[in-house]
């Protein structure tokens, strides 16, 4: 489920997934608590007013 950034801050340094609304596009990244700032593998920095919505990656499942 799509969490706002207005209500509700991901973890410090906790991967998520989120919405990037300038390019209509999702990403994984991680938050930094510190800058309020979402960093993707590829280098890449989404500032919170750019990122309305993320959410957290879940769990793999577990082997059977």
């Amino acid at each position: 489920m799509w969490i706002k950034t207005e209500k509700q801050r991901p973890n410090d340094q906790q991967v998520i997934f989120y919405y990037f609304e300038p390019f209509n596009s999702y990403h994984k990244g991680r938050y930094s608590k510190e800058a309020d700032t979402v960093y993707s593998p590829h280098a890449f920095t989404s500032m919170i007013p750019e990122v309305p919505y993320w959410m957290p990656i879940p769990p793999l499942p577990e082997e059977e």
